[in-house]
């Protein structure tokens, strides 16, 4: 499993954070990369921002970026998802499937854009950067 993906799996598998956002195709609105055709808000989106590998001591280490970003239909909506999504991912170690683990910090944000207009709806967009420290088990 992909690190964004093993986010993606945390936050889809709290309950938490899924009664705030939409479902898509019966799963609930958290995508890797943009949102599809389709989405309704409000749906959280990951990103990748960047990724630095290292070796150390006969461990694999990784230090990536992720960007979680929440489009919501108001600014108090995208509020409340980021209070869950912090409950989720800042300060925790979440294991992946294949003897890797994840601590979890976040290092910048949330913060909020200007209003986006998508189509003719305002978008409501939170983001902020979690810095994922991995290492082969």
């Amino acid at each position: 499993m992909s690190i964004s993906k093993g986010l993606q799996a945390a936050l889809a598998g709290d309950s938490g954070v899924t009664s705030l956002i939409t479902e898509f195709l019966s799963d609930p609105s958290v995508f890797v990369g943009s949102a599809p055709k389709g989405a309704i808000k409000p749906y959280i989106c990951i990103f990748d921002v960047s990724s630095i590998p290292s070796d150390t001591h006969a461990s694999r280490y990784e230090d990536v970026v992720r960007q979680v970003s929440v489009y919501a239909n108001s600014y108090y909506d995208a509020e409340e998802i980021f209070d869950e999504i912090d409950l989720v991912l800042h300060g925790k170690i979440i294991a992946l499937d294949n003897d890797t683990c994840l601590m979890i910090t976040r290092v910048r944000g949330p913060v909020s854009d200007p209003d986006i207009i998508v189509s003719e709806n305002v978008n409501y967009h939170r983001h902020a950067d979690y810095k994922v420290l991995t290492q082969k088990l």
